[in-house]
């Protein structure tokens, strides 16, 4: 696969994950229930698929972790003052920072583009820079003491 057709994959499984992730977060199902939701109702290919369930598996797995990191980085806003799209958004991408599997640059990258295409315009600024500063977080905590 080329490289344009791998973005396109990644974009799909980004879109795959928030829309089970926002279900999640407003329907109160357990990710699991969500996902065998999203299969029946999505046609993806494997790969799509996999990756999506494994960024909101993720997350599932760590969201003790990613809301403290959030909370720490937005002063004056509660995670359930959020928007569910944003928190969906944020939680993802800081599951997928964490994760450590794609470079911080394209982890923000790809939750700006959906906060670009799902969320409301003033919202991009407000995601980058949480999404920003806990980067720049787990970056200064991955560096060796000298």
């Amino acid at each position: 696969m080329n490289a344009r057709g791998e973005r396109r994959q990644a974009t799909l499984a980004h879109e795959a994950a928030l829309q089970m992730q926002y279900a999640v977060e407003i329907g109160g199902q357990s990710p699991a229930e969500v996902e065998r939701w999203h299969a029946e109702s999505q046609p993806l290919t494997p790969p799509v698929r996999a990756a999506a369930a494994a960024l909101v598996g993720e997350l599932a797995g760590q969201r003790e972790r990613v809301e403290s990191l959030i909370a720490r980085h937005t002063v004056g806003w509660r995670l359930e003052r959020m928007t569910a799209v944003d928190r969906s958004i944020l939680m993802l991408a800081v599951a997928e920072l964490l994760r450590g599997a794609t470079g911080a640059a394209a982890a923000v990258e790809a939750a700006l583009a959906l906060a670009r295409k799902y969320s409301q315009p003033d919202a991009v600024g407000f995601v980058h820079a949480i999404l920003d500063a806990i980067a720049g977080d787990l970056a200064g905590a991955a560096k060796p003491a000298r």
